[in-house]
């Protein structure tokens, strides 16, 4: 690997793209949580299994599943807004980055690679990552 790039399976990245869940924090338990409640709160009786086999999913499509279709948008955006409502309740102050990636970012770092994503551009430092 010369200085200049990093290299991922004796390839040069020209670019990194991440996904917050799971990729950058571990919250998978707190999205559990979060839906868990919320289908307590609305009678919706579902396994721990189910529920993950819905990760990826948007919860659009999550509510649509869940009620077989009988919810309208403004209904599937409230039930949204209450479970997002619950995962951030359950996760203030709980956010740990995954293992190993503040060493990755550490690189990048020396690397110099820049990135930005469609809302913001970043300057990762050694002491943080700050938005511009």
């Amino acid at each position: 690997m010369n200085k200049q790039t990093i290299q991922f399976c004796n390839r040069p990245v020209g670019a990194v793209i991440f996904d917050m869940d799971g990729t950058l924090v571990a919250n998978r338990d707190f999205h559990l949580m979060a839906w868990r409640q919320l289908c307590a709160e609305v009678g919706y009786a579902i396994t721990d299994q189910e529920l993950l086999s819905f990760f990826g999913c948007t919860n659009r499509e999550i509510f649509a599943k869940l009620s077989g279709g009988s919810l309208n948008v403004d209904q599937m955006e409230a039930l949204a807004n209450r479970k997002e409502s619950l995962y951030r309740g359950f996760y203030a102050g709980r956010v740990v980055p995954v293992d190993g990636l503040t060493d990755f970012l550490f690189a990048l770092i020396i690397k110099k690679t820049k990135c930005k994503n469609s809302k913001t551009k970043c300057k990762f430092t050694r002491t943080n990552q700050r938005m511009l």
